[in-house]
Parts: C-alpha cells; structure tokens; sequence
C-alpha cells in the first residue's frame, strides 16, 4: 500500500484570512517564481532591460510634446517632462504589474493544481518582479532631477511610505483581479 499524504484546505475567517506564517515557509516558492520571470523577460534580449527604460522615457516624449506645444499645459517651476516622467514611473509599476498577476493564476495553472502552497505568492511574485522595472524607472528620474537641477524637499521622506501603499494596493488589486480571472 502506498502511504499517501493529503492535505485538507479549509477555509478560514471570511474576513481576515492571512497566514503570515505559512507565507514566510513558502518564501522560496516566491523567490523562484520572481527569478523565473525575471530570467524570462531579461535573459535573452537587450530589449527587456532597455524596454524598462525607454517605455516611461517614450512616453515622457511624446506627452511632453502634446502637453507643452499643442495644449500649452503650465507645471509652474518644475519641468513638464519631469512632471510627466514622474506620473509615469510609478504608473507604469502599478499598470503593468496588475495586468500581468491579474492573469497569473491561470499563466501558472499547472503549478496551482500540482501542488500545494498558498497561491497569493503567484500574483505577489509578478509585483515583486516589475519591481525591479520600478528601480530602474527611478534611477532614470532622479537623473532627471540632477539633470534639472531641482532641489529636494524634506517631503522626500514619504517615498518609501507611498511604496509601501502603493504595494499594498497592486497586491489587493492583483490578487482581486487574479482570483475573478480565474473564475470567470
């Protein structure tokens, strides 16, 4: 006779039903599928790393040209392309990310059946790896501040706090939108 393990999933509170224990066992299962994505998307090309940079940068462009000569749209002292570029920066880390884990459960269908982790860590790891399109963003901003020659205010500290609520609503949306996807 084979001895067969079987896990029995219950469901929890329907109101807060978070496992914080059990999402930090299965950290690796995050760290792997993050490292898979981001071997997927900049492994082979050039374009991928480049396509980081140059998608927020393009856009910049090309509303900087609509918004200063066409509509003639005033941003006081600060620089309509750094106005702009910043908007886009952390819009396209939250647009992107969102789209892509919305449609994580069912990309990774055959993991989610196999076997048993908690299945917030695939919508999570599609955010943890557009991460890394968010740093690059950045560093391509505060060039633009350099370049600019504009001085930080002290209301630079709230950068990290408007991360992490910003996180905290593309991992809500994601795992909403990912768990609709899946049933519908």
């Amino acid at each position: 006779m084979h001895n067969k393990q079987f896990v029995k999933i219950t469901p929890g509170s329907p109101w807060f039903n978070l496992n914080f224990r059990e999402l930090w066992e299965f950290r690796e299962v995050f760290y792997l599928l993050v490292w898979r994505d981001l071997k997927v998307r900049y492994k082979q090309t050039l374009l991928g790393v480049l396509w980081a940079i140059l998608q927020p940068l393009i856009a910049t462009i090309i509303f900087t040209i609509i918004f200063t000569k066409v509509a003639r749209f005033e941003t006081g002292e600060i620089p309509y392309s750094l106005f702009a570029l910043s908007g886009f920066t952390f819009w396209m880390f939250i647009n992107t990310s969102v789209m892509q884990a919305a449609n994580s459960l069912v990309y990774h269908e055959q993991l989610v059946t196999k076997i048993y982790f908690p299945r917030m860590i695939v919508p999570a790891s599609f955010i943890g790896a557009s991460f890394l399109d968010l740093l690059l963003s950045l560093i391509i901003l505060f060039a633009g501040v350099a370049y600019f020659e504009i001085v930080p205010t002290w209301k630079l500290i709230f950068v990290p706090l408007f991360l992490g609520l910003a996180l905290i609503i593309k991992i809500s949306l994601s795992l909403l939108l990912s768990s609709f996807n899946v049933r519908f």
